[in-house]
C-alpha cells in the first residue's frame, strides 16, 4: 500500500492483506514523492466483470483478449488485466477464494512482478541467497531438497552473512557485471533484505551421503537455469533470457554439489569457489 524501489523497479503497489505482506516489504518503501515507473492494484471482488474483447493468443488453457490496448486473462476466480510490458498490472481475485485470498494474491503478486521483471532485463531463480563478504551465493534445488538448511549450515559458521532472498533472489546485468538483489517475494519465508550485490557463483544443491562438487557441462548448466527460473511468455523475453544464461555461464561459477546435512558440505563447496578453506 504505497511506493517501493524492488531491485531498481520503482513500483506503486496497492495490495490487499497488510497482515500477510508489510513485514516482508517494509524494507523497501520509498517516498510518496518519489516517481514510479511501475504499478500493480489488487482488489477482491464478489463477481468477475464479463469482459469480451478480442482474442489475442492462447497460452496453455488460458485465453488472452485484447481490450482497449490491454491483456485480459480470466479464469473462474481470477482476472488480470495489464500492458504489454506489465508495467500497469490489475488484479481481481473473486471473494469466493475466502481463507486462500492472502495466499493467492501473495502468489499472483509474484508472478506479475517476475513478468515486469523479465521485461527490465532482470530474472528470478529459485533460491536461497546469502551476503558473504559482500558477495552472493545463490543455493538452488528443488522445494523440499534442503536450500535453507544449507545456508543454516553456513550462518552457524560465517554468522556475518545476511539472507539476501530465501526463494527468488533477483538476478541483472547492469555495467558489466552481475548482480543479485532481494524482493519481499520469498516463499513461505519472511527472509529477505534490500540490497544489491554482486554475484560471486551459483550452486544446485543435491542430496547425498557423502560430499563432493560435481561440475557440469555448459548444456547442463542452462538445464538447471532455465528449470529454475521464469517461464515468459513470448518468444522475445525467451530469447532474451537465454541470452543473458549464456553469459552468465561464461563469466560466473555455476556447480552442483552433492551434500549430506553437516559443516563438511559447506567447506566442500567453500573451497570449490573461493579456492581454499578458511
Amino acid at each position: 500500500m504505497g511506493k517501493y524501489n524492488i531491485a531498481g523497479i520503482k513500483l506503486e503497489f496497492n495490495y490487499c492483506f497488510p497482515d500477510f505482506f508489510d513485514e516482508r516489504i517494509k524494507k523497501y518503501e520509498i517516498s510518496d514523492d518519489e516517481c514510479v515507473n511501475a504499478r500493480m492494484n489488487v482488489r477482491v471482488s464478489d463477481c468477475l466483470e464479463n469482459i469480451k474483447g478480442t482474442l489475442k493468443r492462447k497460452i496453455k488453457h488460458h485465453e488472452i483478449y485484447d481490450v482497449n490496448g490491454k491483456n485480459v486473462v480470466t479464469t473462474k476466480n481470477i482476472q488480470l488485466i495489464y500492458n504489454d510490458d506489465y508495467s500497469d498490472v490489475e488484479i481481481v481475485l473473486n471473494s469466493a477464494l475466502g481463507e486462500r485470498l492472502p495466499e493467492i494474491e501473495y502468489i499472483y503478486t509474484g508472478m506479475n512482478f517476475c513478468a515486469l521483471a523479465v521485461k527490465r532485463g532482470i530474472f528470478p531463480l529459485h533460491a536461497s541467497a546469502i551476503e558473504y563478504n559482500q558477495e552472493a551465493i545463490l543455493f538452488s534445488a528443488p522445494s523440499g531438497t534442503g536450500k535453507s538448511t544449507h545456508v543454516n549450515l553456513w550462518k552457524g559458521i560465517f554468522p556475518e552473512i545476511k539472507i539476501i532472498n530465501d526463494d527468488k533472489p533477483l538476478v541483472m546485468y547492469e555495467n558489466n557485471e552481475f548482480y543479485v538483489s532481494g524482493s519481499p517475494w520469498s516463499g513461505k519465508s519472511i527472509l529477505n533484505d534490500n540490497v544489491k550485490v554482486p554475484l560471486k557463483a551459483i550452486v544446485f544443491l543435491r542430496q547425498s551421503p557423502e560430499n563432493y562438487v560435481k561440475e557440469l557441462e555448459d548444456h547442463e548448466k542452462f538445464i538447471e537455469l532455465v528449470r529454475n527460473t521464469y517461464h515468459p511468455d513470448l518468444e522475445e523475453d525467451v530469447m532474451n533470457l537465454l541470452d543473458m544464461f549464456e553469459l552468465l555461464i561464461k563469466e560466473k561459477i555455476i556447480t552442483s554439489l552433492y551434500c549430506n546435512i553437516s559443516e563438511e558440505a559447506v567447506w566442500t563447496i567453500y573451497k570449490r569457489i573461493f579456492g581454499e578453506e578458511k
